[in-house]
């Protein structure tokens, strides 16, 4: 899973300039920074489009366990 902090600080951007280029709540770009939260796919695009990556990266390290333990992406993708 990417550092979303890590990539908007190397952008030079802050929380409430990625929120509003984005379109997605400062709060729920904290949580995601500090892993309290999964953005959902939309959001997950919106940050990534911004900030110049994949959005499948916000993913990666969890979807496939999640998977094979039968509960499938949606219950991944809705943390």
């Amino acid at each position: 899973m990417i550092d979303l902090k890590e990539r908007r600080e190397a952008a030079g951007i802050t929380q409430e300039r990625l929120s509003q280029e984005s379109g997605v709540k400062r709060s729920t770009i904290a949580m995601i920074e500090n892993g309290t939260n999964t953005p959902s796919v939309t959001n997950a695009k919106k940050l990534a489009n911004v900030l110049g990556f994949n959005w499948f990266e916000f993913y990666e390290d969890g979807g496939e366990e999640d998977a094979a333990d039968g509960q499938g992406s949606s219950v991944t993708l809705a943390r």
